[in-house]
């Protein structure tokens, strides 16, 4: 076990990272005002987004694979790492299709990545609270 201290101290840094992004993307969206900025700030904090997720996925894997303990709780996290992998790859998709001058996209687009990024924060603790017992 003490050899993965460190590992497990990684995969815990990097899910504290991955609610810091969250909290950033639900900051950038409630503060928008002009879209295009906002498709900018997606272009270059996404892939770092998904960088994130991986590392919480790969060093998960990791740590679960050594100790031999593949359960609920792993499958469950299994599960929220790619319900965030997806839903983050939906809102990017339909953040590309938007135009500066169609306002009501915008609008429903806004309504729609608040209601992921809320879920992705609560779906985070849920897992950590479930893992945690």
């Amino acid at each position: 076990m003490e050899l993965m201290s460190q590992p497990i101290s990684f995969h815990i840094f990097t899910i504290f990272l991955l609610v810091g992004l969250i909290v950033l993307n639900y900051f950038k969206l409630s503060t928008y005002k002009d879209i295009n900025k906002l498709k900018i700030y997606y272009s270059k904090m996404t892939p770092f987004f998904h960088f994130v997720n991986a590392s919480i996925a790969y060093t998960g894997a990791l740590v679960s694979a050594y100790l031999h303990n593949i359960g609920l709780v792993v499958l469950l996290m299994i599960f929220a790492s790619l319900f965030i992998m997806i839903s983050e790859i939906k809102r990017y998709k339909r953040l590309r299709v938007i135009r500066s001058n169609e306002f009501e996209l915008q609008n429903s687009f806004i309504k729609y990545a608040k209601n992921i990024t809320y879920m992705q924060a609560v779906l985070i603790v849920v897992v950590s609270i479930i893992s945690f017992l």
